[in-house]
């Protein structure tokens, strides 16, 4: 920022969110160090064990094979953590029924046409699942080159329309998400909690569940994340760039004339001042309050107990579990058998499930996906970074945000 003669300047609530960090600091702070061991050792810890129970070894046995030399298949058969090699077509081979010249194959597209009934499933309950993937935004869902959006108009619809609807007996609803604008957030957490009074809302979170996204999931009747679901993050950041010094450096000069004490807040060619800073400050902290405030009342929890675990902290939905952010582990199938208790059904009972937002027709998809090829691809790397950036951009210049503080990669 120096070197363009950009004076960026950040606002955060509190020490463990980590985003403006990677704007301002050149190190990492020591919450920020304690936060991603934390993160590492749980995820490190779950995946000797899950790998231990599914190959019948001992974790002591997973680890030596990790901090071993690199492994040909050989080596993977050997050491127990594969059962052989094959090509495709001979995996299909062993799969023929006696008496078959040729493996039996079913397409997605016949499948995908066989009725419930014709394989003796009669359902006894219709389930919504409401999709909420990428970052949250005001307005309406979608997707670009860096990923997908999730827009509060499109969900708040969905949410209402499902609640609404008297042959739909709970509401199942996937979250995927790393935060984003708390406008929008508060929104979608208003429709959740509408929906919650008129039938169950079972919340499933995917990869990521964080700051605005678990803002929008605190409402639910019940919780249900991965044991690795980046969870929490109950914190805000604000950042604020004057680019005065490189509009100077590009030959351009600013001027400004203003009326009201705070009217230059957010101009771009303006650093605050203390007292515009302690305003700023005002403004998170009350939006910090809210936040507490509402995970406090969704998950019957004392304010100063989620400020405890919150502080902008992410925890693995393992961690999160124990400290009462969610209520239990598992999947898509643990939050539909949930819901399905939640309606009095037994676990294999059949249900239905109606998706939302409604599926677009073939055109409409085509004519979107034409648009997204007219667009740069990135590298996966840069693409995360640019839709962080972009989702700044999207919300305006000077908006706090509800966003996860940092990106764990795992190779």
């Amino acid at each position: 920022w120096e070197k363009l003669g950009i004076d960026m300047q950040v606002e955060k609530v509190r020490e463990y969110k980590t985003f403006g960090d990677l704007l301002v600091g050149r190190e990492m702070t020591e919450a920020h160090r304690e936060m991603a061991n934390s993160l590492l050792d749980s995820l490190h810890r779950q995946l000797l064990q899950d790998i231990a129970e599914a190959r019948g070894l001992t974790p002591e046995a997973v680890q030596k094979l990790i901090d071993g030399p690199t492994m040909t298949p050989a080596d993977f058969q050997q050491a127990g953590l594969i059962d052989g090699t094959q090509y495709f077509d001979e995996v299909l081979e062993s799969l023929k029924a006696d008496g078959e010249t040729k493996p039996k194959t079913v397409s997605m597209s016949t499948y995908r046409r066989v009725k419930p009934g014709v394989v003796g499933l009669k359902p006894e309950a219709k389930i919504a699942l409401i999709y909420g993937m990428g970052g949250i935004v005001t307005g309406k869902s979608d997707w670009s080159a860096t990923g997908d959006n999730m827009g509060s108009d499109t969900i708040v619809s969905a949410i209402n329309e499902a609640a609404e609807d008297d042959s739909i007996s709970a509401i199942v609803f996937r979250i995927n998400s790393p935060g984003g604008s708390p406008l929008a957030s508060d929104q979608i957490w208003h429709a959740v909690v509408r929906a919650k009074s008129k039938k169950p809302v079972i919340v499933s979170m995917s990869g990521a569940a964080a700051s605005g996204g678990y803002y929008i999931a605190a409402g639910a009747t019940h919780i249900v994340a991965q044991p690795a679901t980046l969870t929490g993050s109950i914190g805000i950041v604000f950042s604020h760039a004057n680019i005065e010094g490189l509009l100077g450096k590009l030959g351009i000069r600013t001027e400004t004339v203003s009326r009201g004490a705070y009217a230059r807040l957010l101009s771009p060619a303006n650093s605050w001042s203390e007292e515009e800073r302690q305003q700023v400050q005002r403004l998170m902290h009350d939006l910090y309050g809210t936040f507490t405030q509402k995970v406090a009342q969704g998950r019957n929890m004392e304010v100063s107990d989620v400020d405890a675990v919150g502080r902008g902290r992410v925890w693995t939905g393992a961690q999160a579990k124990e400290i009462g952010l969610v209520d239990e582990l598992g999947g898509l199938t643990t939050a539909l058998r949930v819901a399905k208790e939640h309606i009095e059904l037994s676990a294999n009972a059949a249900v239905e499930l109606i998706f939302f937002p409604k599926p677009k027709g073939l055109v409409t998809t085509l004519l979107e996906r034409l648009g997204m090829r007219t667009r740069a691809s990135l590298p996966p790397p840069l693409r995360q970074v640019a839709h962080q950036l972009l989702l700044l951009a999207r919300e305006g210049s000077g908006k706090p945000l509800f966003t996860m503080p940092y990106v764990l990669q795992i190779d």
